[in-house]
């Protein structure tokens, strides 16, 4: 193995050098030094170059229009706001060396401003406002009016300005000697004249050329003030207490005394003021709509509509197909009450929405009463129609079963069928019994085993079914009630005529 050599002066691995272990204390505090001598230059330069920027103590702060105050930078300065002038009708937007000033809109009906007070009422300017010495004037004319004073405004007349004659009057004008003053009033004829003067007052009108004048203020008015028992003296239109009083009993019409004043009449009647119209309503819902009767004429009576499957205006019957419809769940197979759209072919055109509504037919049909979960008829749908058919009538005719016997030998009858006792026939071809008697005639008879009668179908009468459709004939139904408002007992008398109602009975 070669020899190693350390450097000269490195008795150690390491230990001396520039950048040795035993030399890194004095170059970190020799980096440290020189970081601090350059930073101290920097800050150095930095401070040389404030000198050529500083502020001027001397430099004068100066309040501009409007302000005041100001002064050098060598103490703390206020500046402050200049005292405002007073603004006026004709004040601008402007600035002084210590004030300012500003301008105001004049006041209008959508502007607020500035508005001139007038101390008149006839001006016309609509942009200032009235003084409160013109207001109290104001208000104590209208305080005349509303008490009957009529105080003096402008010009001629007891009051009034009849410079401008109003629309309607034809003139004004003063009397001559002092009678005091005419207005003129057209009228259809000619004309008609007031006059008044001196605290009296005429009308006067022309016909045919004459003047025929009444004085107002000399006539007795004192009659018609304290209600004169006879008034007919001032109209010949007017009645007297004895025609009022016929009139009166023509009213009540010879009512019992219980109904013999119009208070009892409208007491009887609920003090309905639409008693009429109250009482159709009752009439109406008497007879629900869709509601099915028969009727013994050839045509439905009004507010009704024949039962025989015809296609209606939904529009026309709304309050009928209300009641009747069989909803949109069963409007494809329902057999009637179903909607379409062609009336010509109903059931070819089902629709729900349809414009038409399809009513039963019962012509020629029993009515039967539906089930309803009673079990007599169960699982009949509402408004299904059920075919014709009887009940079974059963029987049986049966022999023994002897070896011993023959053909027709102990024959037996159950049921509709029996023997008719009225004869035997002798029986002789047999060895053992040569004395048989057999019936010599078989007879059926269903009364054995069903209730019978004469005929099939029972006795009917034949009527026409109707469904109530709600519309009402109003002018037969005010009939009625204008002979009801006499008597009550009548009313009722005659509405109960007015139709027969005879109700389908089960099968």
């Amino acid at each position: 193995m070669g020899k190693r050599h350390l450097p000269a002066g490195n008795h150690r691995p390491g230990a001396g050098g520039e950048n040795g272990i035993d030399n890194l204390q004095a170059r970190q505090l020799a980096n440290r030094t020189q970081w601090l001598k350059t930073e101290l230059a920097q800050a150095v330069q930095n401070i040389g170059g404030l000198g050529a920027s500083k502020a001027d103590k001397s430099i004068q702060m100066i309040a501009g229009n409007g302000l005041s105050g100001g002064g050098d930078l060598s103490a703390n300065r206020t500046i402050t706001l200049g005292t405002p002038g007073k603004i006026t009708g004709s004040s601008t937007n402007s600035v002084s060396a210590t004030s300012h000033t500003h301008e105001i809109d004049n006041a209008g009906p959508t502007v607020a401003g500035v508005m001139k007070v007038l101390n008149v009422l006839n001006s016309t300017d609509n942009l200032s406002a009235l003084s409160a010495a013109q207001g109290k004037v104001l208000a104590e004319s209208i305080s005349g009016l509303e008490s009957g004073k009529l105080p003096y405004i402008f010009g001629q007349g007891a009051g009034l300005d009849f410079d401008a004659v109003p629309v309607g009057v034809s003139g004004y004008r003063d009397t001559p000697y002092g009678w005091g003053s005419v207005l003129t009033v057209p009228t259809s004829d000619d004309m008609s004249q007031l006059i008044i003067g001196q605290g009296r007052a005429w009308v006067r009108y022309r016909n045919s050329g004459t003047w025929i004048a009444t004085e107002l203020s000399g006539a007795d008015w004192s009659a018609v003030r304290n209600r004169p028992g006879a008034i007919k003296s001032y109209a010949s239109d007017a009645v007297n207490q004895t025609e009022l009083a016929a009139a009166i009993g023509n009213l009540v019409n010879g009512a019992p005394g219980a109904l013999d004043t119009l208070r009892e009449l409208a007491a009887a009647l609920g003090n309905d003021p639409n008693f009429a119209s109250t009482i159709a309503a009752q009439i109406r819902q008497a007879s629900p709509p869709g509601m099915v009767v028969y009727y013994g004429g050839k045509t439905a009576p009004p507010g009704w509509l024949k039962v025989n499957g015809a296609a209606i205006l939904v529009s026309s019957y709304q309050e009928l197909t209300d009641a009747r419809w069989v909803g949109a769940a069963e409007n494809a197979t329902a057999p009637w009450w179903y909607r379409c759209d062609n009336p010509s072919n109903p059931d070819g055109s089902r629709n729900v929405n349809g414009r038409y509504f399809v009513l039963e037919d019962l012509r020629g049909e029993f009515v039967r009463g539906w089930d309803d979960g009673r079990g007599v008829d169960a699982g009949r749908a509402l408004g299904s129609a059920q075919g014709d058919a009887i009940r079974n009538i059963t029987g049986r005719i049966a022999s023994g079963n002897d070896t011993k016997q023959q053909l027709i030998e102990s024959w037996s009858a159950t049921g509709a069928f029996y023997f008719n006792e009225t004869g035997y026939k002798n029986w002789t071809q047999d060895a053992s019994d040569g004395d048989a008697r057999l019936p010599r005639d078989i007879s059926f008879d269903a009364s054995r085993v069903v209730p019978t009668a004469p005929k099939i179908a029972r006795a009917t009468l034949h009527c026409l079914p109707s469904s109530k459709s709600n519309k009402q004939d109003t002018t037969q139904c005010h009939s009625t009630l204008n002979r009801c408002r006499r008597s009550q007992n009548k009313c009722v008398s005659s509405m109960q005529t007015a139709t027969i109602s005879i109700p389908p009975m089960p099968i």
